[in-house]
């Protein structure tokens, strides 16, 4: 018997690819080192990982983000159904122009969706495996508002960004917020028709982008 308790084959130079159902040896480095794939990483190759840009997948003038903080607006929103399961991985809110004092950006999920009875923009969901193996059932939005009012004190809050400083008159750096599962290691799991939200709002009307990258699951994998 070997001294050691787990081994994995040596494959630093060489990798060894075979058809889902088949045995593999655990792929290790020549100082033993264990090569490991992360999980959200693994569900972008299963086709499960999708993202939502705001205005658009590549847009330069930006939207027109709220003056106002309302409950029911949201610049950002992701409405993941019943019987779907969520996992946000990025969030990012990046203001263009503010023309006002005061800036603000939070990124949430809520325990209700937003639905689409108010005046919301959709965006297209998508996957970040570019042959779209798995449709999203979700549905995205940008420029929220007159939604349900979901911000109930239930919701889990992933980042908040704000400052008094006027972004078009100093040199504020940066200008942007954003939240990775990557960086915090750890994320909530969206359920029971829920949604993932990102709130971004000025004291005057000012523009700017937004981005949502999320993962679907069956419910039944998680509960």
């Amino acid at each position: 018997m070997s001294e050691y308790g787990f081994r994995g084959l040596v494959r630093q130079g060489s990798v060894t690819r075979v058809n889902d159902g088949s045995w593999v040896g655990l792929r290790a480095l020549r100082d033993g080192a264990a090569v490991l794939c992360p999980w959200y990483q693994a569900l972008v190759l299963e086709g499960r990982c999708f993202s939502a840009a705001a205005p658009g997948t590549y847009d330069h003038a930006g939207l027109t983000v709220m003056a106002t903080y309302a409950d029911t607006s949201k610049t950002v929103a992701v409405d993941i159904p019943d019987a779907t399961a969520g996992i946000p991985l990025y969030m990012e809110g990046s203001f263009l122009a503010t023309g006002g004092a005061v800036v603000h950006a939070s990124g949430m999920v809520n325990t209700a969706l937003n639905g689409t009875g108010g005046t919301e923009t959709e965006i297209s969901e998508l996957n970040l495996r570019l042959d779209n193996p798995v449709s999203s059932g979700a549905t995205a939005m940008h420029t929220v508002s007159s939604a349900v009012d979901n911000v109930d004190g239930t919701e889990r809050v992933l980042f908040h960004f704000a400052t008094s400083q006027d972004l078009d008159a100093v040199a504020l750096d940066p200008r942007s917020s954003l939240w990775s599962i990557g960086e915090v290691g750890l994320a909530p799991v969206v359920l029971d028709a829920s949604s993932i939200n990102l709130v971004m709002f000025t004291t005057t009307s000012g523009t700017g982008f937004g981005l949502v990258a999320w993962a679907e699951l069956p419910e039944s994998a998680i509960t």
